[in-house]
């Protein structure tokens, strides 16, 4: 599993983390992830940018996962209307 930082760019320039989320594989621009709300449902992001540096590592040992986050992934809202996407790139 990848760990990565998902960061909400807003409109006006500035930016709030979402907080950390575990991939399969990272995410690549274009991609849309659905991130789960606190009240419950679902919002729609699209993957702008990923940043990552990859590092050479050895082999994991068993029963041992990462911990340290190792990209951060930056979204934007996808703007739904009357049931179209907009796109966000």
């Amino acid at each position: 599993m990848a760990v990565a930082w998902i960061v909400e760019l807003m409109g006006d320039g500035t930016h709030t983390a979402r907080g950390l989320y575990e991939f399969v594989a990272l995410p690549v621009t274009a991609d849309r992830l659905s991130l789960a709300k606190p009240e419950g449902g679902f919002e729609i992001m699209g993957v702008v940018l990923v940043e990552h540096v990859p590092a050479a590592t050895s082999p994991p040992q068993s029963g041992t996962a990462a911990t340290e986050p190792s990209a951060t992934v930056y979204v934007q809202w996808i703007v739904e209307d009357e049931g179209a996407r907009r796109s966000f790139i």
